[in-house]
């Protein structure tokens, strides 16, 4: 062998045999296609009929453009026929007519006067047949018919919508006016540039929605997306006009290539959202966006200080949204915690009437903006009990202490960051909710204390530890979130009860509980119910106002 040999790219003869196996095009593939190639004849309308012979289904497309000039160019594989200036604007690559590859097709064109039939059986595009093509006379534009499935022939309807949506043509299916529209309607903004259409929109747009239309063939491709802080989204989408740059996988045309040109686009798209959000003359967006608009020569001001109020989230819906304000003195950010150390903080504010701070929710997209820098902001929250001379930290309880207590004081230290420092503020809690082992978090494994001097009821507690732990989503398979969540409500109200009472009354509850879910409804309707029950009888009556109507004594 040679130290050194020369190779080129070629294609073998033997991918025409197997052109079948290669292009595969469904229903919508094939539409595109003829449809793409009406548009480049010039056409202005395209009539889609469909019928059968026998059990054979058909499908067939005409359209008023100039018709195809050389047939020998139909099934040559990589030979487009159009002129350089289509060429040049939208590379066509001579293989969409494959896309009916196996199917037999006749095809009828008329190009400047003259026309031609052409007939190709299901085996003939494989290379291996010699076609006759004949002369025609007396007919204008192109015409082709090929077979179909029944499947087709029940989708054509929904498939021809689809494809003439966002053509620039006029298409009719069975005699009837497909629909058509702008691809950039209800667009806030409309850019012309690069040789395509950029419409801005003011909301996102999903992954499963078109946001490229090339002439009528859509395209789903991730397109620049900026969020706003509480508002809807904003999102593009792009209209081909005259774009050569832009390059589409062939020969379906469902990607797009990854280019100088399409960076250079997608920088646009961005350009085009922030001067958009420019029109409109306020923003929430995130500092590094705004950063981003400012490197692309758009000046925006920062963003508006507006913040939702702050709420503790619950174990199981997290963050719940409140009303926007604008901080103002006193306003402490507080950024994000676990839940349990959440809902005993919103508990201590409520508590302490003293207390003159408006608690924000921390948004660390802001960080960055002078206005949000200057707030304060809690970062971390350092609870801790008092118990018999003792001071124990949250995360201490389990070896300290054991089962539901009485304790003797509580408190949560904040620590809060702010231009000038980090400073702590220490605010009085009266409920602490820990656990004897901090990989557990359900109510069976925690700890309830509760400051001697609490004002708290069962009833309140009871609220507290359900929305601190209370998550369907843990056991979801073992009962409905109704059965759950009021058998959960029932243990933490039971255990109130116990800790705030009596166990006396904590069973009272029980019972009285157990007699409202499981008796109460199989009481007659205007009558009463009376039991007398002991550790070895039960006495059960039902009776009206005045009489007994149905008594029961036991053996």
């Amino acid at each position: 062998m040679q130290s050194s040999v020369t190779v080129k790219a070629s294609v073998s003869q033997d991918v025409i045999a197997k052109v079948t196996r290669l292009f595969n095009g469904s229903l919508a593939d094939i539409l595109n296609e003829l449809f793409q190639n009406a548009r480049r004849a010039v056409a202005t309308r395209i009539g889609v009929t469909n019928g059968q012979h026998g059990e054979q289904h058909w499908i067939e497309i005409s359209d008023n453009g100039g018709g195809i000039a050389d047939p020998s160019h139909l099934l040559a594989l990589g030979v487009s026929g159009w002129d350089a200036g289509i060429a040049a604007r939208e590379d066509p690559a001579g293989m969409g007519l494959f896309a009916l590859a196996g199917r037999k097709t006749r095809i009828t064109s008329f190009h400047g006067g003259d026309g031609f039939s052409l007939v190709v059986p299901a085996d003939g595009w494989t290379g291996r047949k010699t076609l006759r093509v004949k002369k025609v006379f007396k007919g204008t534009g192109t015409r082709i018919r090929f077979e179909a499935s029944a499947q087709w022939a029940r989708d054509l309807r929904e498939a021809v919508a689809k494809a003439a949506r966002y053509l620039p043509l006029t298409v009719e299916h069975g005699g009837q006016h497909m629909e058509s529209a702008d691809f950039l309607e209800n667009a806030v903004l409309i850019e012309e540039i690069l040789g395509v259409r950029i419409g801005v929109f003011a909301k996102t747009h999903h992954g499963y929605e078109p946001s490229i239309n090339f002439h009528g063939v859509t395209i789903n491709r991730r397109l620049p997306r900026i969020a706003e802080a509480g508002l809807t989204g904003w999102s593009v989408k792009i209209d081909v006009v005259s774009a050569p740059d832009l390059q589409l996988v062939l020969p379906a045309r469902k990607e797009v290539v990854e280019t100088t040109f399409l960076a250079e686009l997608m920088r646009a798209c961005k350009c085009a959202i922030f001067r958009a959000i420019a029109q409109r003359g306020e923003h929430r967006l995130a500092y590094a966006d705004w950063r981003d608009a400012q490197a692309l020569g758009i000046i925006l001001p920062q963003a508006r200080a507006l913040l939702p109020l702050w709420c503790a989230p619950t174990a199981e819906d997290g963050f719940v949204l409140q009303d926007r304000c604008v901080p103002g003195a006193g306003a402490l950010l507080v950024a994000e915690m676990p839940v349990i150390e959440a809902q005993l903080l919103e508990r201590a504010f409520q508590m302490d009437n003293a207390l003159k701070h408006t608690l924000i929710c921390a948004n660390t997209a802001y960080i960055g903006y002078t206005w949000y820098d200057s707030l304060p902001c809690i970062t971390q929250c350092n609870i801790t009990a008092t118990h018999g001379g003792a001071v124990v930290r949250q995360d201490a309880l389990g070896k300290a202490l054991a089962g539901d207590h009485r304790i003797d004081d509580a408190s949560i230290t904040l620590d809060i960051a702010s231009p000038a420092g980090l400073t702590n503020m220490i605010v009085p809690l009266d409920v602490v909710i820990g656990f004897h082992d901090e990989n557990f978090s359900q109510l069976s494994d925690a700890m309830i204390l509760v400051t001697r001097a609490s004002m708290i009821v069962p009833e309140d507690l009871s609220d507290l530890l359900f929305n601190a732990l209370f998550e369907y989503w843990q056991d979801c398979d073992a009962d409905s979130y109704e059965s759950q969540s009021r058998n959960f409500r029932e243990e933490a109200l039971h255990r109130a009860y116990q800790l705030l009472r009596s166990r006396e009354a904590a069973d009272l509850l029980r019972i009285e509980n157990a007699m409202r879910t499981h008796i109460l409804w199989m009481v007659p309707r205007g009558q009463q119910l009376s039991t007398r029950i002991s550790d070895t009888n039960c006495v059960v009556s039902v009776s009206d106002d005045e009489h007994q109507v149905l008594g029961h004594e036991p053996a």
